[in-house]
Parts: C-alpha cells; sequence; structure tokens
C-alpha cells in the first residue's frame, strides 16, 4: 500500500538519528494482503445465518439484563454502606472544614488580619492565594528581575501538554507536584524561569471521544456528518471542556505563566507544524511509499508501532475486533515458505501466527558506528534515572520508520498536494497511480514547485490535498521550540531554548522523548534540552495500573477537595464506559473507596506523591499517604500557632547573619537546620525531590515539634528576658526558614502561614514564593557539629527513660532519675543538657551522680545500663506495685527460659555452620535478656519487702 516508511539509515550530519516520515494514502488495507477487505464484503442473503444472529441478538440481551441486576445490586451495597451526608458529599466532618469568608475580589491579596482557625483547613488555606499569585506576576520570568537576590542563571521547561479534551489523573498531579517543586525552587533561588503550560489537541483521543458523544446523544455517526460538520463539534466540545485541565492544574497551584500557554492547534503552532513537514519533506526525511501498517479497526486509522498494545495468547483463542459482530480467530500456526535468493531449489520456512505481517519481513543490519547514539552516548543528552539509558540504546537499534499520516478528520491536515494535469491523455492513468506529490506551506507554494517538477505553467495543473492529518505525536514533538515561537526568531525562543529540563513519565520515553529529541536536533540544529528526568508510574496500592474500568482512577480534584461513593459512581457512569467496564469499575470503586475520599487539600496531594521515588519504574500509591500529610499539615499549622504567641507583638527580628545563639539547645535546633538546608540543595540538584521532602519532614516533626518546641516551653515560662530572646529569635528563625524550605511542595499553607510572620527590615518580598530559598551558604556559621553529636548522647538517655516510664504505665507520674557515668565526655554533655533532659524525658528531677565507683542510691531505684559508660536509675517508690510486677516477672522469666532451652536443643541438632551461627546469635540475646529480668526482679523482690 502507498503508506508511510521511516528509513532506519542514519545521516552523519545529525548527532541523533531523525527518524524518516511518511504518510499513508487511504488504500492502506492493500498492505494487509485483503485482510481487512475480507471482513468488509458483503453476501447473499442466508436465512439460517439471519437466525443466528437473531439468537445472537437475544444473547446480547440476556447479558445486559445480567448486567444491569448485577449493577442494581452494587448500587444497593453503596446505599446501604453509606448514609450521604445532609449538605456535601464530603467525607470529612464539617467540624474540620473550616471556609475563608472575607470577601476578596479575585486577584486581591488574602486578608490575613484574622486569627488562625484552630486547626488546619485546606479549604481556608487554599482561597484566594492563586489568584493574586497570577495577577502579580510572581510566575513570569519577568519577576525575576525585581529580586533583589536574583542571579544571572536561567532555568526554562514545558509541562507534557495533556489532552485538551481530557482530565487530570494522579499521573499527571505527580508530574506537576515534581515539576512545580522543582520551578518554585529555581524561582526562590533567584533564577530567571519559565514554566511553559500547554494543552494537546490528542487526534485519536478527541475524534473517539466526540464520536461517542454525539452518538450517545444524537445517535449520530461522524460519516453522517461533513468533515467541516464534525470539525464544528470538535471545536465545541473544546470549547466547554477545554478549560477543565488548565482550571485543575490551577487548583494544584501549579506555578505555570498562564500568559504563554498554547494549544497545539493555535495558528502559530499549525504554522510550525507545517513548516517542520515541507522542511523534512524538502530533506527527504519524510517519503510516501507501499508499506505494511498497524491498522486499528476501531480508529479505521493507521497507528505507529509503539501505540500497539501486544496481547499475549497461548493457544488458538477467538477475539472481539471492534466494529465486528463476531469474534475472530487468533493464534492459528501459519508457515510460509520464502525463495532464497540465487538458490531457486531452496526454500525458507517461517511459522507465525501473525501470517498478515510476513510481508513486512526484511533483514536488517546496523553499523556498529551509526551517529544515532551520540547524544547520549556522548553526555549531552542526560538520562535519569540512568538505567534508562540502556532502553534508548535498545529501542535505537531496532528503530523502524515512523508511519504520521493518520485517516482522522480532527488534526493537522498534511500539507501535501497530489498533482494532476486536467485534459492530458494520462490523466486516467495518474488516478489510478499514486502519481506526483509534493509539500507546500500554501496552496500556491505547492503549485510553484510542482509546476517546476514538471516543467508546466501553474495554470495547467490541478492539485488535491492530502485529507490525512498528521500523528498527533508529531506535532507534539515540535512542542519545547514551536511553542516559543518557532519557526521565527522570536525573544522567547532565543532566551528559552534549549529547555534545562524535560520532566516526564516513563512510558514517554519513546513515544515522546526520543522523537522531541530528533526533530529538535534536525530542525534547530539543537538538543530541545539537555536533562531528562524520567518518573516512575503510578499504580494503585496492588500494584495495578490506573483504569477507569478497574473502578481506581482517581481524580486530584476529588483528593484536594473530598468526594462520597456517591460522587465518585457518578463520575464513573457520566464516562464512556461500557455497560460491562462499567460493572467491573463499580465493583472497584466499592472495593478501594468504600467511605469515599477524604478532603486532603492540594498541598497534603502534593507532598504526599513527592514523598515516593519517583527514580523507580512503579509507585504503588496508597491513599493513607494522602492522610499522613494533612496531618503533617496540621502539625506545622500548631507550630506556628505556637510560635506566634511565643512572639508576641513587639518582637524585632534579626536575619539569618546575624543571628548567633549561646544557648546550648539554640545551638543544636539551627546546627540541624543548616544541615536540613544543605541536604535540601543537595537533593534538589539530584532531582531525588523524595529525600528533600523527607528531610524537610524529620525537621519540622521531629526536631523541630517534638524536640526544641517541647524543651522551651520551661524557658518560656520562666520570665528570663536573656533566654527568652534567644529562643525567641531562634523560633522565628527556624520558622521563617524551615517554611521557605517546604514552600516549593506546600505553597498555600507556608504563604498563609509565612505572611503571618513579622520581616526583618532586609525582608522585601512580596510573597514567600519569591522570598529567598534557604542556602546553606548563608547559614553555614550555624553548623556546630559537636552539639549535634553532644545532644545525640542526651536524646538516647531521653528515648530509655520514656521506654522505661511507658513499660511500667508510669504516663502521669514523674518519678526521679539518677544518670551515673564514668567517662568525662558524656557526663559534660549530659551536664550541658540537664535541662532538656529532665523536659523531655517527662521525669520529676534527672540528677547527675559523681564519677565514683560508690553511689549511694534509694534502695527502690529501677537500673538499666544504657551503654558502656552510662546507667538509669528510676526511683519507682510509690509508683509502682512491686507484687504485681513480680508476678509479671516470673511469667516472662519462664518463658525465656522455655526459648532458650528450646533453642539450645535445636542448635545441638544442626549440621550447618551458617544455621549454628545463627542459634547462638539468638542464644546470646535471649542470655542478655534474662539476664536482665533477673536484676530487675531482684529489685522489686527489695522493694517487696
Amino acid at each position: 500500500m502507498p503508506s508511510a516508511h521511516l528509513n532506519s539509515a542514519s545521516h552523519r550530519n545529525m548527532s541523533v538519528l531523525c527518524r524518516l516520515l511518511l504518510w499513508a494514502e487511504k488504500r492502506r488495507w492493500d498492505g494487509f494482503g485483503g485482510w481487512r477487505r475480507s471482513y468488509s464484503q458483503g453476501s447473499k442473503p442466508d436465512l439460517n445465518k439471519q437466525v443466528g444472529e437473531m439468537d445472537h441478538l437475544k444473547n446480547k440481551e440476556q447479558r445486559q439484563k445480567r448486567l444491569w441486576k448485577k449493577m442494581e445490586a452494587i448500587e444497593a451495597k453503596m446505599a446501604a454502606g453509606l448514609k450521604e451526608p445532609s449538605n456535601q458529599d464530603k467525607t470529612l466532618s464539617s467540624k474540620n472544614i473550616v471556609e475563608y469568608d472575607i470577601p476578596t475580589i479575585a486577584g486581591q491579596k488574602k486578608d490575613t488580619s484574622a486569627p488562625l482557625p484552630t486547626s488546619y483547613s485546606p479549604r481556608y488555606v487554599e482561597a484566594a492565594w492563586y489568584p493574586w499569585w497570577v495577577k502579580e506576576g510572581f510566575f513570569k520570568p519577568e519577576c525575576q528581575q525585581h529580586l533583589p537576590h536574583r542571579k544571572p542563571e536561567m532555568f526554562s521547561i514545558s509541562l507534557p501538554p495533556p489532552n485538551v479534551t481530557g482530565s487530570l489523573h494522579l499521573g499527571h498531579a505527580l508530574t506537576v507536584a515534581i515539576e512545580d517543586a522543582l520551578v518554585r525552587w529555581r524561582r526562590m533561588q533567584g533564577y530567571r524561569v519559565l514554566w511553559l503550560p500547554g494543552s494537546d489537541h490528542a487526534g485519536i483521543a478527541t475524534q473517539a471521544v466526540v464520536e461517542k458523544k454525539i452518538w450517545k446523544e444524537r445517535g449520530v455517526l461522524r460519516q453522517d456528518l461533513s468533515r467541516d460538520e464534525f470539525l464544528q463539534e470538535v471545536w465545541k466540545w473544546i470549547e466547554e471542556k477545554g478549560n477543565e485541565i488548565f482550571k485543575q492544574l490551577k487548583e494544584m497551584g501549579a506555578s505555570l505563566d498562564w500568559d504563554r500557554a498554547c494549544f497545539t492547534m493555535d495558528s502559530c503552532f499549525s504554522q510550525a507544524v507545517t513548516e517542520a513537514f515541507v522542511q523534512l519533506h524538502e530533506q527527504g526525511l519524510i517519503y510516501r511509499d507501499k508499506r505494511l501498517v498497524n491498522w486499528s479497526c476501531a480508529l479505521q486509522s493507521a497507528i505507529s508501532d509503539i501505540e500497539v498494545e501486544n496481547r499475549q495468547i497461548e493457544r488458538r483463542t477467538k477475539l472481539s475486533v471492534p466494529g465486528l459482530e463476531d469474534k475472530v480467530l487468533f493464534g492459528v500456526l501459519e508457515t510460509l515458505a520464502y525463495k532464497v535468493e540465487g538458490e531457486e531449489s531452496m526454500e525458507l520456512l517461517v511459522s507465525t501466527t501473525r501470517p498478515e505481517t510476513m510481508f513486512g519481513d526484511v533483514a536488517v543490519a546496523i553499523h556498529p558506528d551509526d551517529s544515532r547514539y551520540l547524544a547520549v552516548e556522548s553526555g549531552s543528552l542526560k538520562l535519569m534515572p540512568q538505567f534508562y539509558e540502556k532502553n534508548w540504546r535498545t529501542w535505537l537499534l531496532n528503530i523502524n520508520d515512523w508511519c504520521i499520516s493518520r485517516q482522522l478528520w480532527w488534526g493537522h491536515q498534511i500539507p501535501a498536494y497530489r498533482v494532476m494535469i486536467p485534459g492530458s491523455p494520462e490523466l486516467e492513468e495518474q488516478k489510478e497511480s499514486d502519481g506526483l506529490w509534493v509539500a507546500g506551506r500554501t496552496e500556491a507554494e505547492a503549485r510553484t514547485k510542482a509546476a517546476a517538477l514538471l516543467g508546466k505553467s501553474e495554470q495547467q495543473l490541478e492539485l488535491v490535498r492530502d485529507a490525512d492529518v498528521l500523528d498527533t505525536w508529531f506535532s507534539s514533538s515540535l512542542f519545547p521550540f514551536a511553542a516559543l515561537g518557532w519557526p521565527h526568531k522570536t525573544e522567547d525562543l532565543q532566551q528559552f531554548f534549549p529547555n534545562n529540563l524535560l520532566e516526564t513519565g516513563s512510558d514517554l520515553l519513546f513515544f515522546w522523548v526520543a522523537r522531541m529529541v530528533m526533530l529538535g536536533k534536525q530542525l534547530t540544529g539543537e538538543l530541545p534540552f539537555s536533562q531528562v528526568f524520567l518518573h516512575s508510574l503510578i499504580h494503585d496500592a496492588h500494584g495495578r495500573k490506573m483504569s477507569k474500568s478497574l473502578g481506581n482512577v482517581i481524580d486530584p480534584l476529588d483528593v484536594i477537595h473530598g468526594a462520597s461513593l456517591q460522587v465518585l459512581q457518578q463520575k464513573l457512569k457520566d464516562s464512556n464506559l461500557s455497560p460491562q467496564e462499567l460493572v467491573i469499575g463499580s465493583e472497584g470503586l466499592l472495593q478501594n473507596f468504600p467511605q469515599g475520599i477524604a478532603e486532603s487539600g492540594s498541598d497534603a496531594l502534593r507532598f504526599a506523591l513527592c514523598r515516593y521515588d519517583a527514580h523507580g519504574t512503579s509507585i504503588n500509591l496508597d491513599m493513607a499517604a494522602m492522610e499522613k500529610a494533612s496531618h503533617f499539615c496540621n502539625k506545622v499549622w500548631n507550630a506556628l500557632k505556637f510560635t506566634s504567641a511565643a512572639l508576641g507583638e513587639e518582637f524585632a527580628p534579626l536575619d539569618p547573619e546575624q543571628v548567633f545563639p549561646s544557648f546550648p539547645m539554640d545551638q543544636w535546633i539551627l546546627s540541624r537546620l543548616y544541615h536540613t538546608a544543605e541536604y535540601c540543595a543537595q537533593h534538589f540538584e539530584n532531582y531525588k525531590l523524595h529525600s528533600v521532602a523527607n528531610a524537610i519532614s524529620l525537621f519540622w516533626v521531629q526536631d523541630f515539634c517534638s524536640t526544641y518546641l517541647e524543651s522551651v516551653k520551661p524557658i518560656l515560662r520562666s520570665g528570663d528576658p536573656v533566654r527568652l530572646l534567644s529562643t525567641q529569635q531562634t523560633l522565628y528563625s527556624c520558622v521563617d526558614l524551615a517554611l521557605r524550605l517546604l514552600s516549593p511542595f506546600m505553597p498555600f499553607l507556608t504563604e498563609e502561614l509565612w505572611q503571618r510572620l513579622p520581616k526583618t527590615h532586609l525582608e522585601t518580598s512580596p510573597s514567600i514564593c519569591v522570598a529567598r530559598y534557604p542556602s546553606p551558604e548563608h547559614l553555614r556559621h550555624w553548623c556546630n557539629p559537636e552539639e549535634e553529636a553532644n545532644f545525640l548522647l542526651a536524646q538516647q538517655i531521653i528515648q530509655v527513660i520514656r521506654s522505661m516510664k511507658a513499660t511500667y504505665q508510669l504516663t502521669k507520674a514523674r518519678p526521679t532519675v539518677y544518670l551515673a557515668c564514668s567517662e568525662t565526655a558524656p557526663w559534660a554533655a549530659y551536664e550541658k543538657y540537664q535541662e532538656p533532659l529532665q523536659t523531655l524525658s517527662l521525669a520529676g528531677s534527672v540528677n547527675l551522680l559523681p564519677n565514683s565507683e560508690e553511689i549511694d542510691l534509694p534502695l527502690n531505684c529501677l537500673a538499666v545500663k544504657v551503654n558502656g559508660h552510662t546507667s538509669i536509675y528510676m526511683d519507682l517508690q510509690d509508683l509502682v506495685d512491686p507484687h504485681k510486677e513480680l508476678l509479671k516477672l516470673t511469667f516472662r522469666q519462664q518463658k525465656l527460659k522455655q526459648r532458650l532451652a528450646n533453642l539450645t536443643e535445636k542448635l545441638q541438632k544442626q549440621n550447618s555452620l551458617k544455621a549454628k551461627m545463627n542459634h547462638e546469635q539468638k542464644i546470646s540475646l535471649l542470655r542478655s535478656e534474662l539476664e536482665h529480668v533477673e536484676q530487675v526482679f531482684a529489685t522489686f523482690q527489695k522493694m517487696a519487702e
């Protein structure tokens, strides 16, 4: 068939192979040797066949009834299992939801003069900020010139353009969370940042959706309409639904430059597509030929090799083929005989279950010096994670020509024209043959080209434009430079191309990434980006791919706002699922989300996604991660409230460079803050966002909230003005800088809280999203490894004391504790941190005993050896019942002795050296535990006397 073929020959003037492109004419089915035609030809009426068809329809109707009954049963379960909320379809109780009700015009700054609500509520926090950010121009690269910490560096990245008629799922949300974190981080560093948004016309997907829509609503097929009428339906659908994705992106807080947003069917972008096609055709890289193509019976169009999903079958199997009533038999082994050139009597027998592909069999050899690998091999294009470089090489090794024509109506119509000469004797022959084809930016240009080729006047020629459209991936592959104005040398193109980074899902490595590299290098002479970060694919908690038919697809807005099971079910019904898929999907919803989806907010969604390691192949997403992230938001919220109360109204903060703490706990927490900022800087550079997010969470939850805040409560009550001022300054520095560290992940929460903090006299940033990101260089004077090591010793003591209290259920009691230490350095550390030791261990008092062999202790003290130099003695007088403890210890002793005897017996029977060593290790641990229990038993015996 006249079809498109991409020549796999390399071009020596290119660092990356630009595959040859082709387009196919409508007689594409000839490449299947009549396979498609055999299903479309009619036959004479057959009475038996008509009876069979009636039975088939009857069976189909019965199946339909069974499906609806099953659906009714599922809906009954949903109704029985859930009580519909009276005023809202949310799973969170109304007491946790606080609305921002201060009248604020869109684009006006949010009023932060009102007191903070008692607890974190995402609806309150995320209201009003985004329109203000956009109006102030914080997301535009031009904003950088107003920053006092601006840098000369530039950072540009393009958002992979989602389908215009689709809606975002959690895979898109992961892309947004990762890219926005990187973009906000670079912007806060002072870079000139452009994050370019766009949407893709998605030829196949959009046409399929609109075809289903008009059939469902009006019973009209695409073929019942003219091309122009159908395209009007598509544009109408886009006007209705096309902004849905941009709305979702804004609700997620994506800091995109909306003034530069583009659509791949915009006139400027269409001009770029035409220019690319014509240039490649003139260079001989696009051609037209008869070749075997993959034919989609559902789409009635050719598709490329990488769009085909292979399905393995083990035996002869009948499968449904779209457009056919009866199933088709697959898996039949056929044998074909190939003649061997130069050996007439010799045949090569080849057996296959895919005989229709035999017409495309070729012998291929790859030259070892092929330049197509040069970009990755030389390091000018870096793929991350690195293991994808092997996939890249393997794919290029087996590359085929790319069929870029699609037999659709929606898309960029191919700018190629068939040339005929009306009135010539060969006219009929011209119509039968493929004839001459020319490409042109306009019909007039094509006509001039054809006249020159044929030596005829332009008036003698008749040109007919190819009705096919280009593969969507062809236009998408131009996005990094076409969206910036190419082929014109616009200011944006000169400033922001090539991009610094491409970040996308790993499934698009060949669909999109490789093609962008090839076309970018061929058309602009440059790689479109220098780095590619391919993130993991999102699966559900069971490791399954997200699919509506499985009922596990999650709309990010349902996580942000919450959704009841009924709302999720209605969304499923409104989709284009078949009745059978609807039943399976509904069962999946009932299993996966029996209580619906809780409202978590955009910040929690983004943070939860970024805490997963995106450097693997897949992420098994657990919805519990959203709940944990929401709890973390509440932790930060409460920390800010505590800090604000501690600072008071008159507090005047200092810049970090002016803060030199003298008290141990202040030195420790600021040193931890420095190391957190250093860690974040290092791992942001390597795109390890999970490491950054986890480090920030660790600082907020463990270092700041659980440790430092609890330790300074007695100081805030003490009335000591010197210590109070140092503590206030340290609290401010921690909250201010830790909010900045967190801001790329949680822009709404950090903005809400940062705006309520007092500012230093040097701080002029109107928003945290353009404030300076904490740099380890500016905080290096806080680095204090010695104090961190000292307090680590104290923390070990705190953990043991709290463990002892938990063992004896001393929840409210404050026992007296004694520390005995035989070494000077640890003893000095305990002495320095004696006050926080007492506060954080929840002890009545912590007493340091002198370094001597004879220790005079109360008789009722329980001893625990922490390490080689430190022991803890806890006075349990009147705090526990020794008789009850003796009963527990007796039972525990018996169990340990029995386990010890069993292991000793097993050891004697073991022959394997490894097994013996294993058992000996277990026996040693049991003996140590038994020895400790016996010591405790002796202590309680004395107390009981």
